[in-house]
């Protein structure tokens, strides 16, 4: 009982180091914000036809929500030979020091091509 107990604490230990590590990292990425500093936004458009050969598009850049949703459809569509996107969406955030944030729908959904 003596070992699982200090293999608990032990786990527990490495834990909230992690956690402490990240919440500085986190820190540093919010003060960089308030710096007007934009993080790399990723964009994954997961197609609804990858099962009849289409591909999945990555846009990574440092820009504009709206341009980078953008950028990935135009991908999407020229990769797959499409005039329309029909794809999942997924948008993230990605700050200097590693913090992830994923991105809102609502914060990025009016800005999808529309056709």
């Amino acid at each position: 009982m003596k070992a699982y107990r200090k293999f608990l604490e032990e786990n527990l230990a490495e834990l909230i180091l992690g956690l402490e590590k990240k919440l500085v990292e986190a820190k540093k990425d919010q003060l960089a914000l308030q710096d007007s500093k934009l993080p790399t936004l990723n964009v994954y458009l997961t197609s609804l036809w990858s099962d009849e050969g289409e591909y999945d598009i990555k846009f990574e850049g440092r820009t504009s929500l709206k341009n980078a949703i953008h950028q990935a459809e135009k991908m999407f569509m020229e990769t797959n030979r499409r005039d329309d996107v029909q794809a999942n969406y997924s948008v993230g955030a990605i700050f200097p020091n590693g913090t992830s944030i994923l991105v809102p729908e609502e914060l990025w959904k009016n800005y999808k091509l529309r056709k």
